[in-house]
């Protein structure tokens, strides 16, 4: 019982987190300011309720974009053999806007699982 509470919790603080980000200007940042960052890696859209998108998927809409996963996971690419990777593009990513880029394990069945490095933006991040 205490372990679904503590669960709960964590997911109410991870959403009045998320609720209080500014949106990404998401189209700017993987076109213009990390594209050479991306390369052999694909990018999901962290949306405001939680929900990860594809990049791809998402240039027909215009999703209220909180943060960017950039990963290498991909279908039939064990999770385990992506966390390299992400640490590589989080590093290079701190290197280039300051504050720390972490690194998070996703095991979400609809979108992907796998390691990946959490983008905010360059403002977002703290200095």
């Amino acid at each position: 019982m205490r372990s679904r509470q503590v669960k709960k919790l964590a997911k109410q603080l991870a959403a009045a987190e998320r609720a209080a980000l500014p949106s990404l200007d998401w189209r700017r940042l993987i076109q213009i300011e990390l594209s050479a960052d991306l390369e052999g890696y694909s990018v999901w859209l962290e949306l405001r309720d939680g929900r990860f998108i594809p990049a791809g998927v998402a240039a027909a809409v215009a999703p209220d974009v909180v943060s960017l996963a950039i990963t290498t996971a991909a279908p039939g690419v064990a999770a385990s053999d992506t966390e390299q990777a992400a640490w590589r593009v989080a590093n290079e990513l701190c290197r280039r806007f300051g504050g720390p880029i972490p690194v998070l394990l996703s095991r979400d069945p609809d979108s992907f699982a796998g390691y990946f490095a959490r983008f905010r933006g360059p403002s977002a991040q703290p200095r």
